[in-house]
């Protein structure tokens, strides 16, 4: 099962292409910046699985939202 949505990343970037802020993004500055998210993504999740869903049992949709906005400074 393929789930080919844009990622917020590359969402923001093509917002700034079309809105003429920049031209283009060189391949590898939107594969590195991809890369990061997605490492990001690993690492808030994984965080999240062992340091807030298995350790008191909290309820999911609200631990999840809580734990980003720890991690992100929100």
């Amino acid at each position: 099962m393929s789930n080919n949505k844009q990622s917020s990343v590359e969402w923001f970037l093509n917002e700034l292409i079309k809105e003429g802020y920049i031209k283009r993004l060189p391949v590898t500055q939107l594969q590195q910046a991809k890369a990061m998210h997605k490492e990001e993504m690993i690492n808030f999740t994984t965080d999240w699985y062992h340091n807030g869903l298995l350790s008191l049992g909290v309820l999911v949709s609200t631990s999840v939202e809580e734990h980003y906005n720890k991690t992100f400074d929100q």
